[in-house]
């Protein structure tokens, strides 16, 4: 854990240093995660040329991590007067989910295809006794919507292509502001076995941030964009 150093005094006049402990500390009992989901489904088809996926579920998630905070002790280390402020890992809090999913593919003519899918999610934390100040930012670290659409197309005798648009919602407890991020692949056959294919990420902007190391054990950084060309053989 990390410590800092402190001035108390114990008597008029008197100075004598106090070190202060903050950290955590594991717990040999803690144990995994538990997870009871339901989930239902349709599927609607045309044939081979277009399909619809209709999806619902509901979540209860049980026993999850949580740092709970432990009474403050005193001791005394090589006649230095030490305060420990520490927490320790449990499993106390659980979360209630639910969300839906609607996702469709449309099969053209001549390598043609159309697919896209459009999600909800929603997630509700409940302390359920928990003392971690976190325990109410769970909800924020989810976006709420998200959907892709993805093109492929055939380019001339000899190429393809794909491209993918996407869109995240905001995680307003980590202040990351919603994105829009377009992905492209073009494939050019050379050879029977050898093509050159040219790929670009995140062509929209510069950067963008996906999440955030804030309030989590996660440090996080910006997605850049990148161009890249590469040779594929296959056998």
């Amino acid at each position: 854990g990390r410590s800092a150093q402190s001035q108390m005094s114990f008597s008029p006049g008197t100075a004598t240093e106090v070190s202060t402990i903050v950290g955590t500390i594991g717990n040999p009992e803690f144990s995994s995660q538990h997870l009871v989901n339901t989930e239902a489904g349709y599927r609607f088809n045309v044939g081979s040329l277009w399909s619809l996926d209709l999806v619902g579920f509901a979540g209860r998630y049980d026993d999850l991590q949580t740092y709970e905070p432990q009474a403050p002790t005193f001791e005394v280390v090589d006649g230095v007067p030490q305060v420990k402020l520490l927490t320790r890992y449990e499993n106390v809090m659980r979360a209630d989910t639910y969300g839906a999913e609607i996702a469709s593919r449309l099969q053209l003519r001549d390598g043609w295809q159309v697919d896209g899918a459009f999600s909800a999610f929603h997630l509700t934390p409940h302390a359920n006794g928990s003392q971690d100040p976190a325990v109410q930012l769970y909800e924020g670290h989810t976006p709420l919507t998200q959907w892709r659409a993805h093109l492929a197309l055939p380019l001339f005798a000899r190429g393809q292509a794909d491209v993918h648009l996407f869109r995240t919602g905001a995680l307003p407890q980590l202040a990351v502001e919603p994105y829009t991020r377009l992905d492209a692949r073009f494939e050019w056959s050379l050879t029977g076995q050898l093509s050159a294919v040219l790929s670009g990420q995140n062509l929209l902007s510069p950067s963008h941030s996906e999440f955030r190391g804030h309030e989590t054990n996660m440090q996080s950084t910006l997605v850049p964009r990148s161009v890249g060309l590469r040779l594929v053989c296959r056998f």
